[in-house]
């Protein structure tokens, strides 16, 4: 995986835990949230011979 691509996931990352905060005005709930979509859309960015599954 490139390093741009890391560096935009994270930039969205932390825009989207911004945004979620605002939202729902729990900051506990925002971040769980934000963590649970990130490691949803960087399993997907993987190449597919890595795989996270358990």
């Amino acid at each position: 995986m490139s390093g741009t691509l890391i560096a935009e996931l994270l930039h969205s990352y932390r825009e989207l835990g911004h945004y979620l905060r605002g939202r729902l005005r729990n900051a506990e709930d925002a971040a769980d949230i934000a963590q649970s979509s990130f490691e949803r859309v960087y399993r997907y960015a993987l190449p597919a011979r890595v795989s996270l599954r358990r």
